[in-house]
């Protein structure tokens, strides 16, 4: 256990979700045991956790991939996602594991199930801060792409995921938060031109719990950046990813700091069900985006019509991704557009349809 209590300034709820935990090392093989309390003596009061590999190491830390054994022949698992926090830290990056803690729990809740990764609770080491969640087997969406003919899915596909995304943004924005980094991830690569991410930070925001021949269903993860609009203070840095981000975000019309970030979602979101559509990013360049945002060009459109999108398709995304923040689609109204169709069931239907036991 660490010798540093990390959980100062944290709420409640938060704090209760904490995880005894002690570490074990055996030769090569790692451990971390949490000890539960239990109202029955024969029953075992320890869960201890195998390091199975690391699934993603980026500046945040790493995420690994659990398990643990909880019958014989039964293996559950878990992804651990390792924050380093060092003593002489600033107070704001501190705040970074906080704010998605708080995120964490929040839509973890039963009324969230389906649309978010849940939380599993939090324990602490020296210098870092643990977290653990759901683990998804299929991985991310950003990956899913990668492997598909030409990085591209067709339409359908992509209005059934669209439709489970801004679902789970809806209800961020309904309840005062923001997520302020969606994108499907963010891997090591090389960046392709100005626009492309220049990072070696990968996240996965938009993880799979089945795909085709199965219904499609995401859930939206990585919390790290969300921000309760309002109540928490220091944390109006612009954040996010580059080629993700709003241009409000990026100086193009006004100050970033004082952008909507409910809006500036909405683009992410809107960047994020492009390339999905078009294998492509939607802007060539930032000098592109800046023609577009000064009103020298229009939304582009050709790529979109090179893979024959249909036109609720590109009205959609043009409509949420108007440069003028202010006549931008927010989450309800995008919701309620012709191309969103009638499938306001359909995450329900899923949900109810699947035994989510967490066994990926």
């Amino acid at each position: 256990m660490s010798s540093t209590d990390q959980s100062d300034g944290l709420t409640e709820i938060v704090r209760d979700s904490r995880l005894p935990a002690t570490f074990r090392c055996d030769g090569q093989q790692s451990y971390t045991i949490h000890s539960r309390p239990t109202v029955h003596w024969s029953r075992p009061n320890q869960e201890v956790w195998k390091h199975e590999r690391d699934l993603v190491r980026g500046g945040f830390g790493l995420v690994e991939l659990q398990s643990i054994e909880t019958e014989p022949g039964r293996i559950q698992y878990r992804a651990v996602k390792s924050i380093d926090i060092a003593d002489h830290q600033s107070k704001t990056k501190r705040s970074l594991y906080m704010r998605e803690l708080e995120a964490l729990v929040k839509f973890s809740h039963e009324k969230y199930d389906g649309f978010f990764i849940k939380f599993k609770g939090w324990y602490d080491s020296p210098g870092h801060i643990h977290i653990a969640m759901e683990y998804c087997e299929l991985g991310d969406l950003q990956n899913y792409l990668y492997n598909s003919p030409n990085q591209r899915l067709p339409e359908g596909e992509i209005q059934e995921i669209a439709h489970q995304v801004l679902a789970a943004l809806s209800q961020m924005h309904d309840e005062g938060f923001a997520h302020r980094d969606l994108k499907p991830a963010v891997g090591v690569h090389r960046p392709r031109n100005d626009i492309e991410p220049r990072s070696d930070i990968q996240t996965q925001n938009i993880l799979i719990k089945s795909h085709p021949p199965k219904q499609w269903w995401v859930k939206v993860c990585d919390l790290g950046l969300s921000k309760r609009i309002g109540t928490i203070t220091g944390t109006s840095s612009v954040a996010g990813t580059e080629a993700f981000m709003a241009p409000e975000m990026l100086n193009f019309n006004g100050d970033p700091k004082a952008a909507n970030p409910y809006l500036s979602d909405m683009w992410s979101f809107g960047e994020t069900i492009s390339r999905a559509l078009t294998g492509r990013p939607t802007f060539d360049s930032f000098a592109v985006l800046g023609k577009y945002c000064s009103g020298q060009t229009g939304f582009p459109t050709s790529a979109l019509q090179h893979v024959k999108v249909s036109e609720d398709g590109i009205e959609f995304l043009g409509l949420v991704m108007l440069f003028d923040p202010r006549k931008r689609l927010n989450a309800l109204n995008a919701k309620k557009h012709r191309w969103m169709g009638e499938k306001e069931q359909h995450v329900i239907r899923i949900t109810q349809n699947s035994k989510d036991t967490g066994k990926w």
